[in-house]
């Protein structure tokens, strides 16, 4: 069992599932959890509308508010930080849930795609997104966050250090696309080249006319960037290479330790345990929780 102490989940619903979890497991009976969700979806009225926020700020936020409504000391001490940086939040599938540029990374209201928002996008898109269902309209990637992921996370962590006595890191679900079904299921399939160029073409059109930054010089044409970019099988274990990459380095800067809890592995062609192709079984959540609970042990 792991020792007393307040343990703070943030991240999206993949992290949502392993908190409602944690909550009914004796492993973390001696924890008080809290859950901060950064990227997800709710309901408006029949439509489901995506959110996001920048990570960092809005846990310590969120955390705040906690304290001071469940009558915590200001000392309190968060043991464990668990977040996912909700990364696959920022995975695109070409062109039903296209990429939109989120140009601040500062603290900011919540990213909600409202009415107004979600008409200004169809109009935005009327030609490359013609296909979009009314059910898709509105759901986007966040292209600034995988743009600039090295400032992101470097934030968060640093944020996390001040606020908690241990961060563990949990890597993307491996993405099963046999699962996709309709728009997501062409894409990744008998349309995923079109959808790639129309993606990389979406890119260089927004660079030159709507002010996004331009990628990283080297490798990262606008063909790679799409293709390493879907929210796909491939796209999830190029996700999880660089998440390792900008956590390490990151944490080598900040001079600390982060663990990991390596959800890519444990899910890695486990379509059986995944009726989505992103959300997972409570067998394989368990593992993972079993996986955190291993870290805090030690």
């Amino acid at each position: 069992m792991a020792p007393p102490g307040v343990m703070l989940f943030v991240g999206d619903s993949t992290m949502q599932h392993q908190y409602k979890a944690a909550k009914n497991m004796t492993l973390f009976a001696n924890q008080k959890i809290h859950m901060i969700e950064t990227a997800g979806s709710v309901n408006q009225g029949k439509r489901i509308a995506q959110r996001m926020f920048p990570s960092n700020c809005f846990a310590l936020t969120q955390w705040e508010e906690k304290r001071q409504r469940e009558r915590l000391s200001a000392s309190t001490r968060v043991s464990v930080a668990y977040t996912n940086f909700a990364s696959l939040h920022f995975l695109h599938l070409h062109p039903p849930r296209p990429w939109w540029y989120l140009p601040s990374s500062e603290c900011r209201a919540p990213f909600a795609n409202s009415s107004l928002q979600n008409a200004k996008l169809a109009s935005e898109y009327s030609g490359a997104y013609g296909n979009w269902t009314e059910g898709q309209r509105g759901w986007v990637a966040d292209y600034a966050a995988l743009l600039r992921f090295e400032d992101l996370v470097h934030a968060e962590l640093a944020a996390y250090r001040r606020l908690a006595a241990q961060v563990v890191v949990m890597t993307p679900n491996w993405i099963c696309d046999q699962r996709y079904t309709g728009d997501y299921k062409l894409w990744v399939s008998e349309r995923y080249h079109e959808g790639i160029s129309l993606c990389a073409a979406y890119i260089t059109d927004r660079q030159a006319h709507s002010g996004w930054p331009t990628l990283p010089a080297g490798r990262h044409s606008p063909r790679n960037w799409c293709r390493d970019g879907q929210l796909s099988a491939i796209g999830s274990l190029a996700l999880e290479r660089r998440l390792k990459t900008v956590v390490d380095a990151a944490a080598a800067k900040l001079n600390m330790t982060v663990s990991y809890v390596e959800a890519t592995r444990m899910t890695d062609g486990r379509c059986d345990e995944t009726l989505d192709g992103r959300h997972y079984s409570k067998a394989i959540v368990a593992k993972q929780l079993e996986q955190l609970h291993e870290h805090i042990r030690s």
